[in-house]
């Protein structure tokens, strides 16, 4: 908690700070250029969107901040080592299906390392593995419906990434009960925010580096619109209010399950 105070207090971003185990070369930049690029355009919703998708440069990475400048050398900072899964700064989300409402008895467990956009895909997918999906008809067509709001549980575990601390060493955990879905961030609030500021829309940046190539790769659409459109979409899905606990070490985001799962069915990804 020291150390996150004594970087927001000199308003510098911890992924923006040189990563000094990590070695790299042209030939690994370009690489990443490439990762990201071919990314974006797997993300991309129409073929407008992938035809306004640009390719990644090495003056990309240093606008920033994944790469830096230092003594008349470029080299990478933590969000380079984030966005390659690289050990100099290890980090996982650890999925849990549990039986019942507690931790008692668990079902299904998965850890995802690597870099942090296949994490969120494979979190992501986790759960949609272990929730209850809806098969109705519309005009003879056939509508599948998951009882949780997929764009909630993609916006949590985005924001998870995008916003947690990684001076803390802590895990997230994606934790699936049989009642709720719950989403725990480590590391404190950004200075100046609070849990009712974030439901309004007030976005403080924690991890700036990792923010743009998260919007460039389209897991973020706009600051600060996460949360009050995962409220707005749970509340037209019927279920109860997601609740936000915590704040001052970590923070979690509980979002309630269908009371009722018949006509529901598991939906193998």
């Amino acid at each position: 908690m020291i150390k996150e105070l004594m970087f927001e207090g000199s308003n510098r971003y911890f992924d923006k700070m040189i990563c000094p185990e990590l070695e790299i070369n042209e030939n690994s930049i370009q690489n990443l250029c490439d990762s990201l690029y071919h990314k974006a355009l797997e993300n991309s919703k129409s073929q407008f969107e992938k035809d306004a998708v640009t390719p990644i440069t090495k003056q990309d990475l240093l606008s920033w901040g994944i790469l830096t400048q230092s003594n008349d050398h470029i080299v990478p900072t933590n969000a380079y080592a984030l966005l390659t899964g690289h050990p100099a700064l290890p980090n996982r989300i650890q999925c849990a299906l549990f039986k019942g409402t507690d931790t008692t008895e668990v079902i299904d467990m998965k850890e995802y390392s690597g870099p942090i956009y296949e994490q969120i895909d494979f979190a992501y997918k986790f759960v949609l593995r272990n929730i209850c999906l809806n098969a109705s008809f519309e005009s003879l067509e056939r509508k599948e419906t998951y009882e949780i709001p997929v764009y909630a549980i993609r916006e949590l575990i985005v924001n998870s990434i995008a916003h947690r601390s990684y001076i803390d060493r802590n895990s997230i955990k994606v934790a699936i009960f049989d009642d709720r879905l719950e989403v725990t961030s480590p590391g404190k609030l950004v200075m100046g925010q609070t849990i009712e500021k974030m439901k309004q829309g007030n976005s403080n940046i924690r991890n700036e580096a990792t923010a743009y190539a998260l919007r460039y790769l389209k897991y973020i659409e706009n600051w600060g619109r996460g949360i009050p459109r995962i409220i707005k979409s749970i509340e037209e899905s019927g279920l109860k209010p997601p609740v936000f606990i915590g704040g001052e070490t970590e923070l979690k985001v509980i979002i309630y399950r269908n009371d009722i799962k018949i006509g529901f069915k598991i939906k193998t990804i």
